[in-house]
């Protein structure tokens, strides 16, 4: 399922769903939490009427309607890989020998 696709099913307006440019963080995390929360009040609404035991349901929409719903909740944040630096140190029976390296990654 395409992502305009996803949102237009669970009918989120484009104010909560365009992330604007130059988000810090703290305010991507809550973007992306008031998209859940929008998603989550939309869903319940659309999944009463759609639902297929309802005299109007439509158990195609409300199938696609929660597919559009799992996928929404489990949108996360992809951390930023940060440059890592790594000293490595190796003996062996001539001495020691010394070298860095540069690697993305979480540094732990």
């Amino acid at each position: 399922m395409e992502l305009q696709s996803i949102f237009s099913t669970l009918q989120l307006s484009p104010d909560i769903t365009t992330i604007p440019n130059g988000l810090t963080p703290v305010e991507m995390a809550r973007h992306l939490v008031a998209l859940k929360d929008a998603a989550k009040t939309n869903y319940r609404q659309l999944a009463h009427i759609h639902h297929p035991d309802k005299k109007t349901g439509n158990a195609d929409a409300f199938k696609r309607l929660n597919e559009a719903y799992e996928i929404v909740q489990g949108l996360q944040i992809a951390p930023r890989q940060q440059p890592v630096v790594a000293i490595h140190i190796r003996f062996d029976g001539s001495g020691v020998s010394t070298g860095t390296s540069t690697t993305t990654g979480w540094n732990f």
